[in-house]
């Protein structure tokens, strides 16, 4: 028996294992991302929205808080807010646009009890599109009343804050 076809077996075995080995590797890497993957949660804190045309600045205190937690195709909306005019009614969930554009893309009802507000555990089904735009930070949560006053707060990442822009920073958590 000569030694060349041992040795080509040998030589074929090694790639094939290796291919293998590479096969399982890139496998690994690739299913947290396919599947499990950590969910994104977002922050917002909501104050009263300062328009430019205002004379006055309006009250800028604290109103609310509002958390949005994406994962897979979904995301789930806990908010809670205070000090309320009664006008307002329901919360919106909306991405900036270019040049400061807001496009809604879904408004959920406020549940009420006097000045204060909620939505707990909303459930939103939330396109892989919109979750890239949230992540970058182009969402917004609206709560508007009938004079078309607005309180605002934009989601951000814990612990990111706004650059640039006329926003309280927004602490870790």
């Amino acid at each position: 028996m000569s030694a060349r076809p041992v040795i080509d077996r040998r030589i074929a075995a090694r790639s094939l294992v290796c291919a293998m080995w590479l096969a399982c590797a890139f496998m690994a890497l690739a299913m947290p991302q396919a599947a499990g993957h950590e969910p994104l949660r977002l922050r917002a804190l909501l104050i009263t929205d300062v328009r430019a045309g205002d004379s006055a600045p309006p009250d800028l205190g604290l109103r609310g808080e509002a958390r949005l937690t994406l994962h897979d195709n979904a995301a789930r909306l806990d908010l809670v807010g205070w000090s309320l005019p009664p006008q307002v009614r329901d919360v919106t969930l909306a991405l900036e646009g270019d040049g400061g554009a807001r496009d809604a893309l879904l408004a959920l009802p406020l549940e009420r009890d006097g000045d204060e507000g909620r939505v707990i555990g909303a459930q939103i089904p939330i396109e892989p599109a919109v979750q890239r735009r949230l992540a970058r930070g182009e969402g917004r949560l609206l709560l508007k009343d009938d004079e078309g006053a607005t309180i605002a707060g934009a989601l951000r990442a814990h612990g990111h804050r706004a650059v640039g822009t006329a926003e309280r920073s927004q602490p870790d958590l």
